[in-house]
């Protein structure tokens, strides 16, 4: 039997399935902890990756971008704001601690993104759903470095990669994905992987992923956090 994932990459390794709550930062629009989610055995997974590095096992398997054409896809934001009040205009899942997974642009063009974007005659250089903000002001670090960051300010500066998405097709053949992953309670539209097992079905597939890939779609279906890790579990 297998799964099918498709992930949005910037990369995951090791362990079993169980609950994991993540390490407390939170949904810059709501500012609400995030909550733990986990998935028992599997499914063709969709991966969104911010990662550039090529790896060993990324030649085998030809669905795959190569990853040093990404840079590419890097590019500066400038966001300005009225007041601190006023929202940035972009939900945001801090899941992996290293960097800011964008889960929605808001609409309406009144706010700090929308207004970015409206500015911007090249597509590639609009900020959309699936992007990781690698960097804010020269900062790294993600999570609640870049929680405070967005707390206060009415000017930042994003560094930001679009994803690269990969489709792993996935044979359980009796044993567990062996993934520990985790996603938002709102505004969730991927579950962001937190380690990889090595006897997992996943790891046994060949997929090249790292800590911080998150999964988009299972068998070609999109979804809230809730509902992929529900579709993993249910496949057979």
């Amino acid at each position: 039997d297998s799964t099918e994932v498709a992930t949005a990459d910037l990369k995951a390794h090791a362990s079993g399935l169980e609950e994991r709550p993540p390490p407390g930062p939170y949904d810059v629009e709501a500012e609400d902890p995030l909550s733990g989610g986990c998935i028992a055995d599997a499914a063709v997974l969709t991966w969104a990756s911010a990662d550039a590095e090529a790896s060993p096992a990324a030649a085998a398997l030809p669905m795959q971008l190569a990853r040093r054409h990404l840079d590419e896809g890097v590019f500066e934001a400038t966001l300005q704001r009225y007041s601190e009040a006023e929202s940035w205009g972009l939900s945001m899942d801090f899941s992996d601690g290293v960097t800011v997974y964008v889960t929605k642009v808001h609409g309406g063009g009144a706010l700090a993104a929308q207004r970015y974007n409206a500015a911007q005659a090249a597509e590639e250089a609009r900020i959309r759903a699936g992007d990781y903000v690698l960097e804010i002001d020269g900062v790294t670090g993600g999570g609640q470095k870049f929680a405070e960051l967005l707390k206060q300010g009415l000017e930042r500066r994003l560094k930001i990669r679009h994803p690269i998405e990969e489709t792993y097709r996935v044979h359980k053949n009796g044993r567990s994905l062996g993934m520990e992953l985790q996603y938002p309670p709102k505004h969730g539209v991927a579950v962001c992987l937190t380690q990889v097992a090595s006897d997992g079905a996943v790891r046994a597939s060949g997929a090249d992923i790292a800590a911080g890939d998150r999964v988009t779609k299972v068998n070609g279906i999109p979804g809230a956090g809730e509902d992929l890790v529900r579709m993993m579990s249910q496949s057979e």
